[in-house]
């Protein structure tokens, strides 16, 4: 496991395509969700761009460019601690726990 940070910025919903390319400019790799949200008490189309192992800097790059786009006087930015491994699933014969057993296994064994 490594100590990573999942950066998350919140904006509007509208100009995803440009949004896209200031992403794919700084970021190999990002997550984008389409929550229904609220703010200053009225409904909003928001977009939530979750990154993870980011560059601070970039973050805070893109999170300006994003806002000017938008026309938006600010952007909410999150930094949450988390640890992440990478699960490799195209091992074979792995010892594997199986949850709904609660025991390990070889990977391909019968139930």
């Amino acid at each position: 496991m490594t100590r990573e940070f999942v950066y998350r910025l919140y904006t509007e919903q509208k100009n995803i395509c440009e949004i896209e390319a200031i992403l794919d400019r700084y970021f190999q790799s990002y997550n984008m969700y389409f929550p229904t949200s609220r703010f200053q008490g009225k409904a909003e189309l928001g977009c939530v761009i979750e990154l993870i192992g980011a560059d601070a800097l970039q973050v805070d790059a893109a999170a300006v460019l994003i806002g000017r786009l938008n026309n938006q006087e600010q952007v909410l930015v999150t930094k949450v601690p988390v640890d992440c491994c990478i699960i490799e699933t195209k091992i074979r014969n792995a010892t594997i726990y199986d949850i709904s057993m609660k025991q390990y296994k070889k990977d391909g064994e019968a139930k």
